[in-house]
Order: structure tokens, then sequence, then C-alpha cells
């Protein structure tokens, strides 16, 4: 499985650095598929619009 997260935390403020869209998650997550991986989530910075790119990019794998 993977469980990426989107971005990273930056001091002193702890300020999230959102760094992949949700359509190059989904592009991440067909290559993650071709590999092996069956089950595909998300952490830090992976929201509702990354998992519903996953959901209607990937219905009909």
């Amino acid at each position: 499985g993977a469980y990426p997260n989107a971005g990273y935390w930056t001091r002193p403020e702890w300020a999230f650095v959102d760094q992949i869209s949700p359509e190059d998650y989904l592009d991440r997550a067909r290559k993650w598929l071709d590999t092996g991986a069956r089950i595909v989530g998300g952490c830090c910075g992976i929201g509702p619009d990354h998992i519903a790119a996953l959901s209607k990019g990937l219905r009909n794998s």
C-alpha cells in the first residue's frame, strides 16, 4: 500500500507547504498500483480533492 504526504512542514510557524496537486497525485498513484500497491491512502496534505481525483481517475481501472 501507499500512504504518502503531499508536502512538508516548515519551522518555526509549522506552516504546511503543499507540493502535489490532485492530478499529480493520481498519476503517482497509478504508478504505485502498477508496481503492486493494492491500497492507496494519504497523510499530511492529502485532502478531499486528492481522494476525489483518485476515485474518479481509478474508477474504471
